[in-house]
This record gives structure tokens, sequence and C-alpha cells, in this order.
């Protein structure tokens, strides 16, 4: 009887010091400003492609870069890049938080070549994100695209324009 009673007490007196050193030594979680400081996100550039000029219409292209033309003539092919951006998970305990990305409703684009000055306007924007707010697991892909509505007055330049992606955790 005395063996099970010292028994008994030595695995209560275990528990407390394992409690102890687990909490001695746990870190506190991130807080949302150091994990969106070690967020990496990597950018691949919208793109369109080439078109004709001087016709009106739209070009619309999915998430998975397909196009489709209404007034529009495509030159070399009809196949586009959406605005792509590759997120990695930024480490211990930050992987667990839900981040809310939000976009813009348009983006305008100028040609780069400046004469005509024109600006193009890609509207309609979509992403592929299933769910937002979303966790990033290891590595994340956001894909976003648009429809982009041509004018005749276009000038024939390539166009370029940056716009404004939020991760907030």
């Amino acid at each position: 009887m005395n063996r099970q009673t010292v028994t008994y007490l030595k695995h209560i007196a275990m528990i407390p010091g394992l409690l102890f050193s687990h909490l001695a030594y746990s870190a506190p979680p991130p807080s949302a400003a150091e994990c969106e400081a070690m967020l990496q996100v990597t950018v691949t550039d919208m793109d369109y492609g080439t078109y004709l000029g001087g016709s009106s219409g739209t070009i619309v292209m999915d998430t998975t870069g397909a196009m489709t033309y209404a007034g529009v003539v495509p030159v070399g092919g009809t196949v586009g890049v959406p605005a792509t951006f590759d997120l990695v998970a930024p480490g211990k305990n930050c992987d667990k938080r839900n981040i809310t990305f939000t976009m813009p409703a348009s983006i305008t684009m100028s040609n780069i070549s400046g004469a005509p000055a024109t600006t193009i306007t890609i509207t309609n924007l979509v992403t592929d994100l299933p769910v937002n707010p979303f966790q990033v697991r290891n590595v994340s892909t956001i894909r976003i695209s648009g429809t982009l509505t041509a004018t005749a007055g276009d000038a024939q330049a390539p166009y370029t324009g940056p716009f404004d992606v939020n991760f907030d955790f």
C-alpha cells in the first residue's frame, strides 16, 4: 500500500513540472504586424497580349488566362497572363491566421510610348481565391483578371500601370 502511494505522488509532482517547462519556453504568437512583415509575395504581371489597333471592343480574360474577344482582333494568340501573386507562408503560427485580400474595382493603364497619351481600363476584376479571408499554407497563389475595354483611339503601344492589392492579417 505504501508503494502505490509513493508512485501516485511521484506522478502528481511530475505534471506541474511539465506544465511549467512548457509555459516557460513557449513564445507568444507573432502579432498581425509581424506576420505581415514576414509575408513573402512574388508578383507576375498581367498581360493581355497584342490586339489589332483601331477597333473598339472588349477582351475578357478569366483567371486561367483564357481570353474571349468582342470587336477586337487578337494578334498572336488568345491566351493571356492574369496578374499572379504567390504568397509564401511567413512562419510559425502566421499560417494559422486569416488573411483578408482586397483588390481595386478597376485598373487604369497608360501607354508607355506617351504619344499620343492614352489609357485603357480593366474592369470587372475577378480572382480565383475560393474564400476570403483565407489562410496561407506553404505557398498560395492568387490570380486576378478582368475585362479590358479597347477604343479605336488607343495608341498601338505597350501599356503599363500599377495597382494596389492588400493582404491584411
